[in-house]
């Protein structure tokens, strides 16, 4: 095991979940505060547009996919909590997971298809945000069997998104700490 996937299994963050930062000295969690924080920090390329309602427009497509619907789907404790308190069984999880994924992925494609500036990303020319937070939501629906056929707005994005390098990098099986098995 390398060093670097050494230190990654190392780091958790208070709250016991991912993603967590660390940045020097600099460690906290949360998808918003994380890249909030990297916006700043690293300016260029921007992940925001320039005005400000361009801007009030990421945020609002990233929190549908931050606070609707990653929030109760990506962390172990909400499914042991469905497995042990609710005694749902993995069928009726995976529809429980469908139902949040659908929700969300409505709403999107929505506002993708009729109201946004997207062509090839979620907003504008270059990505912002909005597409760092909708691409990993997309690779979980994969996961989970979820069909993304009634998505052809959000499918476009994710399809050029994954011809990116920083993307294909950023892939869970390309990550040191990913599971071998």
């Amino acid at each position: 095991m390398s060093s670097i996937a050494k230190n990654i299994k190392n780091i958790i963050s208070k709250q016991a979940r991912v993603p967590t930062l660390v940045d020097g000295d600099v460690e906290f969690g949360q998808s918003s505060a994380i890249l909030e924080y990297l916006e700043e920090k690293y300016p260029e390329p921007s992940l925001l547009p320039k005005e400000k309602e361009n801007r009030a427009w990421v945020r609002y497509i990233s929190q549908i996919i931050i606070g609707d619907m990653h929030s109760v789907m990506n962390y172990s404790s909400v499914v042991t909590y469905l497995k042990e308190v609710c005694l749902l069984d993995s069928a009726q999880i995976k529809n429980w997971y469908h139902h949040w994924l659908k929700q969300g992925f409505d709403a999107l494609e929505g506002l993708m298809s009729k109201g946004s500036d997207s062509k090839i990303f979620c907003w504008g020319e270059q990505p912002t945000i909005a597409d760092l937070c909708l691409i990993p939501q997309i690779y979980n629906a994969f996961r989970f069997d979820f069909s993304m056929d009634n998505y052809p707005s959000l499918m476009r994005i994710y399809t050029h998104c994954s011809t990116l390098p920083c993307f294909e990098k950023a892939k869970p099986e390309n990550q040191a700490d990913y599971p071998s098995t």
